[in-house]
């Protein structure tokens, strides 16, 4: 991206990365360890698949035009931190992206923040919003919940003692790489700032954040003695004994981020205690019980003699919750009670799906009128197009050959992108050498963990030798003449380097090889082989129960991957035509 000023291009930090460096020494991921303190000092890769090609302005928020006191007052604060670089009075690079801003409310606090949205122009082809250009999977997250913070207290017995910390500022205190500045700006009063921080609303801030927390979990573990530490993003929380007092803990904690030159929130710092609000919940370790804070018990109450008083009352009214959330919720629901023994909560006696829970959904979804993103199918046309892109010599022999087989056995295996490439590889849950049986005219991938296996029985995956382009069983046959590792529990899907082929890597692979063809890389994603399958096989005309048990759903949910053509559908209404 041009300049046109002399801006310093150089990534800044608070954080002490030398200090980091000599307390992450001893840790055993040297790949982690590289991408995090390379981040620090030369700024974090947003994972922007596709750069903008052209500069775009978008209007602020209203709720930042009607209050541009308070909205002036934090853009100045974000000024004074480092977090944002201006004003210029015009844009000092050639192409950029100005993102709207606006102010939320804290519910209860009234505490007014400022917020950049990043997802913004909403359904723009010619100007995706630069949340849509980050892959959504690559940097999801699974979080801490309260029940594990319980689970600790409960293993180290009454009367435990509980530290937390907050770190301050959190995500701003973690650059991001210069040449990505231009597509991270805002503009108010006429003047333009950028971001030079990670900002608050964008996909990969969390992801990228949590990096730096794990590294913080295994130096307090590993160099200061201190176990049972659990974080979310900056929340860390940490369970003693009743008889260690929890004392050398406090003072480790913070002798750990002065060290580091990481800010903590003081009015967040607590312990250590026996009594403690983490996560909303109140932990009482000398009770043993979790309850809810006073304050929310009186909130709740307060709601429901609202509700009492009303003749009629309406959910989404209450907590404005998106269809697709509730499918989450119930989705956990489902899982929690099947893995504990119960039945399905959400069939009768007979085997039916419950009508009452099919009406309420139903209702939701038309409330909910925001469009759902779907990614585009590879399908097999397209497949077939990557792999002869492949043949004739892409990125070198090895990776070329380690694409086709991943490439094919995605797509004649329906695999979830995660279930062959997992970000994180644990042997115990992913796909090793141990995991291919060969014959003749078959493999079998034995999938030992999926969405859908609860119980992680595991399932044999059956890929057949069909003679063509893109047989799975050639593919992968190859690629196993060229595997470096005779260790039956190193990932299958292996890099030169001897590391696991991540999620991210495939999809960066496979959008760089659809840009050579021609296509809208940022429209597909690690699931569009699973949806291509899917396509391909219902165009093909295969039925749809055998598309569900190729693609090992549980549910009619399958349907959802079908993607029908113009040319599907002219073809249908020709058919119709020819009976009049």
């Amino acid at each position: 991206t041009g300049c046109s000023t002399n801006i310093p291009l150089v990534a800044t930090t608070p954080i002490d990365i030398c200090r980091l460096e000599q307390e992450l020494v001893g840790h055993p991921d040297k790949e982690f360890t590289s991408f995090l303190l390379s981040g620090l000092r030369e700024g974090f890769d947003t994972g922007i698949s596709n750069i903008p090609n052209k500069p775009l302005e978008c209007p602020n928020l209203r709720s930042a035009r009607r209050d541009p006191e308070n909205v002036t007052r934090l853009v100045a604060e974000e000024l004074d931190k480092g977090f944002l670089i201006g004003p210029y009075n015009s844009p000092p690079f050639v192409n950029y992206r100005i993102n709207p801003i606006g102010l939320v409310e804290s519910k209860y606090s009234k505490k007014k923040r400022l917020i950049v949205d990043l997802s913004a122009p909403h359904n723009n082809k010619d100007h995706p919003s630069i949340n849509s250009l980050i892959d959504k999977d690559s940097y999801s997250l699974s979080y801490v919940t309260v029940d594990d913070a319980i689970k600790s207290i409960q293993k180290l017995g009454k009367g435990a003692w509980m530290n937390k910390a907050d770190i301050q500022d959190a995500f701003k205190l973690l650059p991001i790489k210069p040449s990505l500045w231009p597509f991270y700006g805002i503009k108010w009063n006429n003047y333009y700032y950028f971001f030079v921080r990670l900002p608050f609303g964008s996909r990969s801030s969390p992801k990228l954040f949590d990096m730096l927390s794990e590294a913080i979990v295994w130096i307090a573990e590993h160099n200061y003695g201190i176990k049972n530490m659990l974080h979310l993003l900056d929340d860390f929380f940490v369970v003693d004994s009743p008889d260690d007092g929890g004392e050398r803990t406090s003072a480790m904690i913070s002798l750990i981020f002065n060290r580091l030159k990481i800010p903590l929130s003081v009015n967040k710092t607590v312990g250590p205690v026996q009594e403690i609000e983490y996560l909303g919940i109140i932990l009482d370790s000398n009770r043993m019980e979790a309850r809810l804070p006073q304050e929310k018990v009186l909130r709740i109450m307060e709601m429901i003699r609202s509700l009492l008083n009303r003749r009629k009352s309406f959910c989404h009214g209450i907590r404005n919750i998106r269809y697709s959330t509730i499918r989450s919720y119930l989705a956990a629901i489902r899982f929690y009670r099947l893995r504990a023994g119960f039945s399905d909560p959400f069939i009768d006696m007979y085997g039916y799906r419950i009508p009452q829970i099919e009406m309420i959904l139903k209702g939701a979804r038309r409330l909910d009128s925001l469009p759902i993103k779907q990614c585009k199918p590879i399908t097999i046309d397209i497949l077939n197009k990557l792999i002869r892109v492949l043949q004739c010599g892409i990125f070198n022999p090895y990776i070329d050959t380690l694409m086709q087989a991943a490439l094919t056995t995605a797509f004649w295996g329906f695999f979830r992108s995660g279930e062959l490439f997992p970000d994180k590889f644990c042997p115990r849950l992913h796909v090793t050498q141990a995991d291919i049986q060969y014959d003749m005219n078959f493999i079998i991938i034995k999938l030992k963990s999926s969405k859908t296996d609860i119980e992680r029985k595991g399932v044999n995956v059956r890929l057949f030798r069909n003679g063509s382009i893109n047989c799975a069983v050639h593919a992968l046959n190859c690629f196993t003449v060229l595997r470096n590792s005779n260790n039956y529990d190193s990932p299958f899907f292996l890099l030169p380097n001897g590391h696991a082929f991540t999620r991210r890597a495939f999809i960066f692979n496979l959008r760089h090889l659809l840009l050579q063809l021609g296509y809208e890389a940022s429209a597909y994603s690690g699931h569009s082989l699973r949806v291509g399958a899917a396509t391909s096989a219902a165009a093909a005309g295969v039925p749809d129960h055998l598309i569900q048990t190729l693609g090992r759903w549980s549910s009619l949910s399958y349907l959802r991957y079908i993607r029908v053509s113009d040319t599907v559908i002219l073809k249908a209404h020709n058919k119709i035509l020819q009976l009049s």
